[in-house]
């Protein structure tokens, strides 16, 4: 993020979430940065030539372990508005609710990321959510790695592909071996 959103910018993108948003610069100083003043957002590309963008989302997701009537009238409330907008006027959260008034949010760059939210055709949750840790959830290793080591050196494509099957695999059989705790 310092490296965009600084005095003196050496990259000119950040790849995150909606969240990031509460991450930005809010200061008076760094406010005036023109990076800060004018962060955008683009949607992620459709999976073929020609197809909308889908909108790629991480999710937070509630479960009720009960089927008591209190267990169910939560639940019943979570999918309400009213439950959202709180979260919503905190800043750094997005609402999949078409309900929720856009005015709950806090400022005009999460607005527009939550109008496209509602728009879209497609939605799919990102890799993180569906990957085990052990391949991409955790610097430093397995996708993640492979990936900056690619981003370095991005001739020898049918080689990544390889290791990142590799991983991928390695990763699912040590979490099946382990229970989870790779």
């Amino acid at each position: 993020m310092s490296r965009v959103f600084s005095g003196a910018p050496r990259a000119g993108m950040v790849y995150e979430g909606d969240f990031v948003r509460g991450f930005l610069p809010v200061s008076p100083a760094a406010a005036a940065t023109r990076a800060a003043r004018d962060a955008r957002f683009f949607a992620f590309p459709g999976s073929t030539a020609g197809a909308p963008p889908a909108a790629v989302v991480g999710g937070d997701v509630a479960v009720a372990f009960s089927a008591s009537p209190q267990a169910r009238r939560l639940i019943r409330f979570l999918d309400t508005a009213a439950a959202a907008e709180p979260w919503a006027r905190a800043g750094g959260f997005v609402s999949p609710n078409r309900r929720l008034d856009a005015r709950a949010y806090p400022d005009a760059l999460t607005r527009a990321a939550a109008r496209e939210l509602a728009r879209a055709r497609t939605v799919r949750f990102d890799l993180s959510d569906l990957q085990p840790p052990a391949f991409g959830a955790t610097a430093e290793q397995g996708m993640w790695r492979i990936f900056q080591e690619f981003l370095r050196s991005p001739t020898e494509i049918d080689a990544v592909t390889r290791r990142l099957e590799l991983a991928a695999k390695a990763a699912v059989a040590c979490e099946r071996a382990l229970r989870g705790r790779c």
